[in-house]
């Protein structure tokens, strides 16, 4: 739209110190002015911003999924009127894409306010509309008030893309819009969830010992040995989130990166099932690499692992 200015970050993992790991919305952009009880001097803006909500891992599954790009709207100084103009420009503008209104779906839940929690938002008042089609929950249009600033209050309305072209596009499972093919025939939503997000933190530059990169682990951890085609599918979410934000890693160094990291995890696992839990000084320079090199290394750093492998991988 002509009236809003077109923002994003490239920050997806967040400073150390941050509320969050990774961003999550689009009005993180404001969050320390917001965060000190003031109101941003801003025009109307527009988020094309992907984020990581490691809080939907555990109820991933079809039209959810961590990692998504989230498309949203921030407007301060906002009169009640003007949110529901703005509202209905977002109905507007999905109606345009080919989604019927009359399959909507609106629930509106007010917010009161609780001085004692620890959630910044819910120490101020504040409602939201949320906003499903055909059961899918596409997006949510906020309306909050800074205790103390009740005179200039702000929209912050929100919708996930993955989830708009799934509606659109009418597929028959989400993981033909979220997955890479071939590779998605074949897999379950976690497991290209993990793949998208792995490669969309790589990307954004996480490191091994930030405060991020233990939620980075819990990924890796999550990702069966059996994945394959893991290369090229990292490429391609590459490929996907750089349209959106510039990474801070090249294509090869996050390949690399990625990798590096999934065979760390893999072999480690590898070495506590066969109840080795400290990695052997001689193989730590190893550890890095794929699993058919390390095994090797593994067997002649001590021949019994071979019986040990053997009855690991052909038992059952």
């Amino acid at each position: 739209s002509e009236s809003y200015e077109r923002k994003n970050t490239n920050d997806i993992v967040r400073p150390d110190g941050s509320t969050t790991f990774f961003i999550t919305s689009g009005i993180q952009h404001f969050e320390n002015i917001l965060f000190n009880g003031e109101i941003p001097n801003e025009g109307p803006s527009f988020f094309v911003q992907p984020v990581i909500r490691t809080n939907y891992r555990d109820s991933v599954g079809e039209g959810r999924v961590s990692s998504f790009v989230n498309l949203s709207t921030v407007r301060f100084n906002c009169s009640l009127d003007q949110y529901i103009e703005d509202l209905d420009g977002w109905m507007d503008s999905l109606s345009k894409l080919g989604l019927y209104m009359g399959d909507f779906i609106f629930k509106l839940k007010h917010r009161k306010v609780d001085l004692e929690s620890d959630n910044f938002w819910r120490k101020n008042e504040g409602l939201g509309v949320s906003c499903s089609y055909g059961g899918l929950g596409l997006g949510d249009a906020s309306y909050h008030s800074l205790t103390g600033q009740e005179d200039k209050p702000f929209e912050d309305i929100g919708f996930g893309l993955e989830r708009i072209v799934w509606a659109r596009n009418k597929n028959p499972t989400f993981v033909e819009v979220v997955g890479v093919f071939p590779y998605a025939f074949l897999q379950n939503i976690l497991e290209i969830d993990t793949l998208r997000t792995i490669s969309l933190m790589v990307a954004s530059g996480i490191n091994e010992g930030g405060d991020a990169d233990n939620q980075f682990k819990k990924y890796l951890s999550q990702l069966d040995a059996s994945v394959v085609g893991v290369e090229h599918q990292v490429r391609a979410y590459y490929l996907y989130w750089k349209q959106f934000v510039t990474p801070k890693r090249t294509l090869d160094e996050t390949q690399a990166y990625s990798l590096k990291r999934i065979n760390q995890v893999r072999n480690i696992n590898l070495l506590r099932l066969l109840g080795i839990e400290k990695i052997p000084k001689k193989l730590r320079n190893y550890i890095f690499d794929n699993q058919d090199f390390f095994i090797r290394r593994l067997i002649r750093h001590d021949p019994s692992n071979l019986n040990k492998l053997r009855g690991l991988y052909q038992k059952g």
